[in-house]
């Protein structure tokens, strides 16, 4: 959920942090949308790799 919400550029109150079947579904349904729209996304290893870098970075400072 955590990347979910990076992807998105959202907050999730706590009470909707976990996915239900419906709310995947509504955001599959709204990514596909987007992509026809012509919103690029970013792959979850990108984003993963980004925030795998910034701590590398940060550590690097302590």
């Amino acid at each position: 959920m955590f990347l979910h919400q990076i992807a998105l550029d959202e907050t999730v109150p706590m009470s909707n942090s976990l996915c239900t079947e419906q709310s995947l579904c509504e955001h599959l349904l709204e990514a596909k949308r987007n992509r026809e729209q012509g919103v690029k996304g970013i792959p979850a290893v990108e984003v993963l790799a980004q925030i795998d870098a910034i701590i590398d970075k940060v550590e690097a400072h302590e």
